[in-house]
């Protein structure tokens, strides 16, 4: 379940999330980091956008735009931080 959880969360990162127009890099990186707390193994997500991450309901003749309903299905929570340096990190947690 995390590893389907961080390949959806890093493609939304890499497709929603970078924080450049086109042909300019700017800060396109995208970093991932996992914690492990009281039984929870937590993944985090973080890129250069601020625009936040919207849970919709999908369109059943869409080839994508599922991803966040695949996290919300197997994380037991997800959210998601607005950064005081710019940009955001979202969360999924897992029970361990």
């Amino acid at each position: 379940d995390s590893v389907m959880v961080v390949s959806e969360l890093v493609t939304n990162a890499i497709r929603h999330g970078r924080a450049c127009s086109e042909g300019d890099a700017g800060d396109a990186r995208v970093e991932l980091s996992w914690w492990y707390q009281a039984g929870r193994l937590t993944c985090t997500i973080t890129d250069g956008s601020v625009k936040q991450p919207v849970l919709e309901p999908a369109d059943r003749d869409a080839e994508s735009g599922r991803g966040l309903q695949v996290v919300q299905a197997l994380a037991i929570d997800w959210g998601w931080t607005a950064l005081r340096t710019g940009g955001k990190s979202v969360w999924a947690a897992f029970e361990s």
